[in-house]
């Protein structure tokens, strides 16, 4: 059997008049399969390129899975971290302002009630920042 011809860079006049077709798409990336005219011609050039082509798309799905796989359990148990803290929080932030209205000054509990509130209100905006920023630089 001859030995195949590694393909080191791309052909450099692919045809102009034909668009890509076929979208593989997973949860997060997309991949183009060239078109068929080109797969065509890639194979007339390097016998084997069409399966070596779909063969890594094969590889590229069944790694994503594989990471995806130890990816989300973390970010399940993470999520459930935070819901965890914040429920201590606000059984200890109630706790702290129902003793504090026995026995201060009325205007105090209330500033706590306000600290605490915005306190939750900027822990919330810099979370779902986090996750944005996360999710901006997985693209």
């Amino acid at each position: 059997m001859p030995k195949r011809k590694l393909l080191k860079k791309p052909i450099q006049n692919p045809p102009q008049s034909s668009k890509p077709t076929g979208n593989f798409a997973s949860a997060r990336m997309s991949y183009y399969a060239p078109h068929p005219d080109h797969l065509e011609r890639y194979e007339k050039l390097f016998p084997g390129a069409a399966e070596a082509v779909f063969t890594e798309f094969r590889k590229q799905a069944e790694h994503r899975q594989e990471l995806e796989k130890l990816v989300v359990p973390q970010q399940l148990k993470n999520a459930r971290v935070g819901i965890y803290v914040q429920a201590v929080s606000h059984v200890a932030s109630a706790c702290t302002t129902i003793l504090t209205a026995l026995y201060t000054p009325a205007w105090v509990p209330a500033f706590l009630a306000l600290v605490y509130s915005l306190t939750v209100a900027f822990i919330y905006k810099y979370g779902k920042d986090k996750q944005a920023q996360s999710m901006q630089n997985k693209r």
